[in-house]
């Protein structure tokens, strides 16, 4: 079974994994980062992409600042989303399909994860779950919050039975 986790956000990413026999390993990684927003490309580039059994996307949320107010970006991630979410409709009609908030996916995803911060239980899950997933690529220095979201979503659509 093929799974496509996606966290949408700025950094977001698109991450592919298998289970095969009770193993599960990563087959794509894609950052959003690096991503030229144009429909026509984003096609091009997700045709030749593994064919999900699976989608879990991440819905997207109005990002707030401190005084409430919606925060520059939530008008980009919308974009993005709807694009995605789209393009992932017509690319794999048979594909079944969830969209969780981060809230819920995270509440069922990391029960078991040890106390700190969202995004260092999503890495945690992950470096336990997909050894194979690479969270600091390239130059980077840090975990990429965008690809540990993806991998954790990725493994939350895998479990929904």
């Amino acid at each position: 079974m093929i799974v496509l986790g996606g966290d949408p956000g700025k950094k977001g990413a698109l991450v592919w994994i298998e289970e095969t026999d009770g193993k599960v390993k990563t087959l794509l990684v894609i950052e959003l980062r690096h991503v030229v927003w144009q429909p026509r490309l984003i096609w091009a580039a997700l045709e030749e992409a593994p064919v999900p059994d699976r989608i879990a996307f991440e819905a997207p949320q109005a990002a707030r600042t401190a005084g409430g107010n919606m925060g520059s970006g939530t008008l980009g991630i919308g974009q993005r989303w709807e694009m995605l979410h789209t393009i992932f409709i017509l690319l794999w009609p048979e594909a079944r399909m969830w969209t969780p908030t981060a809230t819920n996916w995270m509440a069922a995803a990391l029960k078991d994860q040890p106390p700190g911060s969202t995004k260092d239980k999503t890495a945690s899950l992950c470096q336990s779950e997909l050894p194979d997933l690479e969270l600091i690529p390239g130059r980077c220095r840090v975990v990429q919050d965008g690809i540990s979201d993806a991998g954790a979503v990725a493994l939350w659509g895998l479990a929904r039975r």
